[in-house]
């Protein structure tokens, strides 16, 4: 499913933003904050989506990155032309498969 995001907009909070996206065909907000440290003589920023944003792409990392890179360019002031294409949802779980082990007696 094609991941689409439609709108990022600060609220009156400081850092904090409002965002909404579009899954398949099924609108999604959340909650995103923005927080800036200095280390030596540069600024880090940090973003956090809130639970349900970590819970909804814990096995799409890739697609949260790039909505956390744009909300960063919004916070930063930057020009981000909206309506934009992310990336595509994996609604399926990772196979994990394990070695067998064999035990030599």
């Amino acid at each position: 499913m094609k991941v689409k995001v439609f709108s990022i907009e600060p609220t009156s909070e400081k850092g904090r933003f409002q965002i909404i996206l579009l899954i398949g065909r099924q609108q999604h907000n959340f909650a995103m904050t923005v927080e800036s440290f200095p280390v030596g003589d540069r600024e880090l920023q940090v973003t956090n989506g809130d639970r349900d944003f970590r819970e909804m792409f814990k096995f799409n990392q890739i697609v949260a990155t790039d909505i956390s890179k744009l909300v960063s360019k919004v916070r930063n002031g930057e020009v981000v032309k909206l309506p934009i294409d992310v990336g595509e949802f994996n609604s399926e779980f990772p196979q994990v498969t394990l070695p067998q082990l064999t035990v030599n007696n």
